[in-house]
C-alpha cells in the first residue's frame, strides 16, 4: 500500500489492470488467442467494457470500490434456489486453479460475476442451466474480511 499517495492496494491493482487490459490489450489478447476469431472479438469487447467500468469507478472512495467484483477479488455468493453458498476468486486466465475456486474472468461464470456489486442478484448461465446468485461479500486479497451488504 502506498501511504504517501493515499492509494489503496486495490486502487493500485485497478490502475495496473487499466494498463494491462487497456494500453496493452493487444498483447494480452495475442497471448490468449492465436486466431482473430469470434472468441477473440468477444473477449476484446468484454475487456473494453471492463476497462470503461474501472475508469468510471476509480472516482469512488476506497470503501465503495470494495463493493464491486474485480479481477483479483474473491466473491461470495448464495445460490437462491438451492440455498447453498460458494466463493470464487476471479483471476487472470494464467492464475486459474479450479481446485482453489480460482476462475478466469473470461470464463462463463467469471465474466458474469465480474463488475457485480455486493447485494446484487444475478442470473448466471452454467452448463447445468441458469442459477440465481446473490453477491453477499467481496474481499480483496489483502483484506481480512469481506465487505458485507449494507456496509
Amino acid at each position: 500500500m502506498s501511504h504517501s499517495f493515499g492509494i489503496s492496494g486495490l486502487r493500485e491493482e485497478l490502475l495496473r489492470q487499466l494498463v494491462v487490459l487497456g494500453e496493452d490489450k493487444r498483447f494480452f489478447l495475442d497471448a490468449l488467442f492465436r486466431m482473430h476469431d469470434a472468441k477473440r472479438m468477444q473477449a476484446s469487447a468484454f475487456l473494453d467494457t471492463y476497462v470503461q467500468f474501472i475508469k468510471e469507478k476509480l472516482t469512488l472512495k476506497d470503501e465503495q470500490l470494495r463493493q464491486y467484483v474485480w479481477i483479483g477479488c474473491t466473491v461470495e455468493c448464495d445460490e437462491a434456489d438451492s440455498k447453498t453458498s460458494d466463493a470464487f476468486t476471479i483471476a487472470f486466465p494464467h492464475e486459474t486453479d479450479p481446485g482453489l475456486n480460482h476462475i478466469s474472468f473470461l470464463s462463463p461464470v467469471g465474466n458474469q460475476l465480474l463488475m457485480a456489486s455486493v447485494g446484487e442478484t444475478r442470473s448466471i448461465a452454467t452448463p447445468s442451466g441458469p442459477m440465481r446468485v446473490r453477491i453477499t461479500g467481496v474481499s480483496w486479497k489483502a483484506d481480512s474480511f469481506p465487505q458485507q451488504a449494507g456496509m
